[in-house]
């Protein structure tokens, strides 16, 4: 008796949980079906039976998460784990979770996953976008191309990588995933909405505003490419426009940062700059990532510096670049080294072959020179091409130096880079290069480029050190978060544009920022006169200029000349004591 009791409760048993297993198919099919209520009622019944079943119970936090119903969603995926600790979809979906409110968690929840599953591409995207945020660049990068390797065909992945790569300052790289994501899904508002931002960076404002707009068109909701759209419209010239959209996702997202931050490039007026930081104090700064964390008190400290409170600019100041060098650290080393001593060529790498050369413009310097300024007034000659941060010589010096190795005809380096510019100019038309870091490359461009005419552009070297300090500028520039680096960095420039000089005088004039806003004629007429073009009052009017601006000076490029910045460095003097020191023992005696 006891015995047949026994088979037949086994038998029962059995069938309960074959049951529960088909009850948790269906829950999980209500989910594929975005059905969250109803998910939710078949999670509730099978706990009625079995409340200690961990996957149902990580199924129901990720349906009451759906639901918005955030912290029965913590509850249930600490529920989930605390019975089984093993359980890799409850440690994802909580990684998922704790993204918007603490991302350290996040990152150790979401790391176990991936230790549970390696193989779950998924997860590792998860990860690298975790990673990404925390500002581990390096770590994402090789999550993100982990998760494309297990499923190179999920347009989701391509996208993360894409976002990685940007934020690792290889922009066409980027561009290359986003595009790959959209040719995979066609119809993936993220994939255009993370291609639009990385076009902008790339000066490419017509078909990053077209990529902004289809996103746009496929998820209007999409607080990402409104922001996108905003910094597109803002360096095509539309100030205005731009501003409203970052009003807009501030209206719908009040912590959205990078807005915040926009917003505070735009301070006019001090009861502005009051109610940003009213908003800005109703965000837990505590709870952002390091990177954005950065940005909220880049934020704050403009805000403070359009009240005149400079002390308190200073402090936030600081801490915003002390916050980025986690992420970002300082590349000043790099940069000294490789320009150490001026690139100069042998006597047999002067060959040129005789060609008709069109006029070439390089810009170059640092950031924050004045170099935008610049490149505006230029634009108003008719026959100027603006080409912007161009990596175009890069590529070209490259395809040089593998050629002239080779059995080839000896490479023309003007040619080369006129071909990688690609676009159709006519025989008057002169380009305008605007990427600074070409300095590097100076002696080339004067040796293998007889036409070329290239400008340096300085100004207060405690100016500029403080406006690299101020400007949280991309990737790739990170020296200017270190007010020692920035120094240096400013001095080994200097110092060898000194010897470029003396080496081809009349292929270098130093345009002095200073100078020029303070009598814009007497600076410009000698340089407009020895380009070989003729003078024009239209050229003191930069702001009418329609040439797109894609770098951090787009505000400023877009207002009339002024001399309102010269001197600002004396209102940060104690903060900029340490790149003073670095100047006077250079010989600087003007600081």
């Amino acid at each position: 008796m006891a015995a047949g009791f026994s088979r037949a409760a086994g038998e029962q048993a059995q069938l309960q949980c074959s049951r529960a297993v088909a009850s948790l198919q269906d829950a999980i099919a209500a989910c594929q079906q975005r059905d969250w209520t109803q998910a939710r009622a078949i999670c509730e019944m099978l706990l009625s039976d079995r409340p200690s079943d961990s996957r149902v119970l990580g199924l129901l936090a990720t349906v009451e998460k759906q639901l918005g119903h955030l912290s029965d969603a913590a509850h249930y995926f600490e529920q989930s784990l605390s019975l089984d600790e093993a359980n890799a979809d409850s440690h994802h979906n909580y990684a998922g979770l704790l993204i918007h409110s603490d991302l350290q968690r996040a990152l150790r929840h979401s790391e176990r996953a991936v230790a549970l599953l390696p193989n779950s591409a998924l997860f590792n995207e998860r990860l690298a976008r975790i990673q990404m945020r925390l500002g581990q660049v390096s770590n994402a990068l090789t999550t993100a191309r982990k998760a494309i390797n297990l499923q190179p065909r999920v347009a989701s992945a391509w996208v993360c990588l894409a976002g990685v790569l940007k934020e690792n300052g290889k922009l066409e790289a980027a561009a290359e995933a986003a595009q790959y994501a959209i040719q995979l899904a066609p119809v993936f508002p993220q994939a255009h909405s993370i291609l639009a931002v990385i076009l902008k960076d790339l000066g490419r404002l017509e078909q990053a505003q077209h990529a902004a707009e289809q996103a746009l068109e496929l998820c209007p909701a999409l607080i990402e490419a409104r922001y996108a759209l905003g910094l597109i419209l803002q360096a095509r010239g539309e100030l205005q426009e731009g501003l409203r959209a970052f009003e807009l996702v501030l209206n719908r997202d009040p912590g959205h940062i990078g807005a915040l931050f926009e917003l505070s490039h735009n301070l006019s007026h001090a009861d502005q700059a009051v109610s940003l930081l009213s908003q800005a104090a109703l965000i837990d700064v505590s709870r952002l990532p390091i990177r954005e964390q950065s940005m909220f008190h880049f934020s704050v400290s403009n805000a403070h510096h359009q009240l005149g409170n400079y002390g308190v600019s200073a402090s936030h100041l600081h801490r915003a670049n002390q916050l980025k060098l986690q992420v970002y650290p300082s590349n000043a080393s790099r940069l000294i080294q490789r320009t150490s001593e001026p690139s100069l060529l042998s006597a047999d790498s002067r060959q040129l072959p005789e060609a008709s050369r069109r006029q070439r413009i390089f810009i170059v310097g640092l950031p924050r020179c004045g170099s935008t300024l610049l490149e505006m007034v230029l634009s108003l000659n008719p026959d100027a091409v603006c080409l912007g941060e161009t990596f175009a010589l890069d590529h070209a010096l490259l395809a040089w130096r593998g050629q002239r190795d080779s059995s080839e005809p000896f490479p023309d380096l003007d040619q080369a880079y006129e071909a990688l510019l690609g676009m159709e100019l006519k025989a008057n038309q002169v380009t305008v290069d605007k990427q600074l870091y070409n300095y590097e490359y100076v002696g080339m461009i004067a040796e293998l480029m007889p036409e070329a005419k290239i400008i340096h552009c300085i100004r207060h070297p405690l100016d500029h050190v403080l406006s690299m300090y101020r400007a949280n500028l991309a990737a790739g520039n990170n020296f200017t978060s270190c007010l020692e680096d920035a120094a240096k960095v400013l001095v080994a420039q200097r110092r060898l544009m000194n010897i470029y000089g003396s080496l081809y005088a009349d292929q270098i004039s130093t345009f002095d920022y200073d100078s020029f806003t303070g009598d814009p004629v007497a600076i410009l007429k000698p340089l407009l006169g020895w380009l070989g073009w003729s003078w024009s009052d239209d050229y003191l009017h930069p702001e009418s200029s329609q040439s797109p601006v894609a770098t951090a000076s787009v505000i400023q490029a877009r207002q009339p000349i002024h001399s309102r910045s010269g001197g600002s460095w004396r209102r940060y003097a104690a903060m900029l004591e340490p790149a003073r020191a670095v100047l006077i023992d250079a010989g600087y005696d003007d600081v």
